[in-house]
């Protein structure tokens, strides 16, 4: 990172959170780092008023934090409404659920400022449902995810997360932010996103060191929570990922391995099965309609700004 690029945006999209989210802000707000302010965008249709009262008093005790409420619900566009609004040469996603030590923006800092010829930098997700892995996670030729990001390595990356991700602004709006067919789960857009950081030039560091623990909250969120590949969107938006990033060449197989581990292998012929497998095949199809028509023009609206 440039010496001028010292103010930090922090964007913190949110959807249907009241208390842990909050938590998240005071960790936010209590950084050792000085130069930043906050953006949370708020997808939520309503919350209780005790809540927003809350937010008012927080507001007005830190000037720092700006809180919108935006609609429609979709997460990338969430994401790049914070983009359009940040006031940072640096902006630094997290989710709404974590946990932070009182350095973690002096850490994201340093690290641009140690490895300048990265210009993104993503942290440790330290999750109990998410494995520990050698090395971060990356996807092989079939475009199949391999390792997690809950890895001890410091080392060049391949792709990002968006809990606990950090760039230039001006890096991430030269590649048109975060693709808004992701829509429901919004899973693989960030995938996406790094697939086309790297595409366009940009290298990537991945940091064990600058970690954070992720509660991954029971309810709220834009997860998926049920089994995802009961799940019709967890299908659609993979196999979009897969038809924008994979090789021609390697799309067959990739559509063979994906089907073989998303039906459960080669077990017993069972209902769940035959259910999962017409969902891959309905997911393919409109997966196919996004890619070849979607256009990247969806976007949310402000509803109000809380002051």
């Amino acid at each position: 990172m440039r010496a001028k690029e010292s103010m930090v945006t922090v964007g913190i999209p949110t959807l249907e959170r009241e208390a842990v989210l909050l938590d998240t802000i005071e960790m936010v707000l209590g950084q050792d780092y000085k130069d930043f302010e906050v953006i949370v965008a708020d997808q939520t249709v309503e919350h209780q008023p005790e809540f927003l009262n809350q937010v008012k008093s927080m507001v007005e005790r830190d000037k720092r934090l700006r809180y919108f409420l935006i609609q429609p619900q979709n997460l990338p566009a969430a994401r790049n409404f914070i983009i359009a609004e940040t006031k940072g040469q640096l902006v630094l996603f997290l989710d709404d659920d974590v946990k932070l030590k009182p350095d973690f923006i002096s850490r994201h800092v340093a690290l641009h400022r140690q490895h300048p010829e990265a210009r993104v930098v993503v942290g440790r997700i330290n999750q109990k449902s998410l494995p520990p892995s050698s090395r971060p996670l990356y996807f092989d030729k079939y475009g199949l995810p391999q390792g997690t990001f809950n890895s001890p390595a410091n080392e060049p990356a391949t792709t990002i997360n968006g809990a606990n991700l950090s760039l230039p602004t001006n890096v991430i709006k030269s590649i048109g932010g975060f693709h808004t067919a992701y829509a429901h789960s919004a899973i693989r857009e960030e995938s996406d996103t790094g697939y086309r950081l790297v595409k366009a030039g940009y290298k990537i560091f991945y940091s064990g060191d600058t970690e954070l623990v992720h509660l991954a909250a029971s309810s709220g969120g834009t997860r998926i929570y049920t089994a995802q590949f009961d799940n019709l969107r967890f299908y659609i938006n993979d196999l979009l990922f897969m038809l924008r990033t994979v090789r021609p060449i390697y799309l067959p197989v990739s559509i063979f391995k994906r089907l073989r581990i998303y039906s459960g292998g080669s077990g017993l012929i069972s209902l769940r099965r035959f259910k999962r497998i017409g969902l891959f095949w309905l997911g393919l199809v409109a997966a196919l309609w996004t890619y070849i028509f979607r256009e990247r023009n969806f976007s949310v609206k402000l509803v109000r700004q809380i002051t």
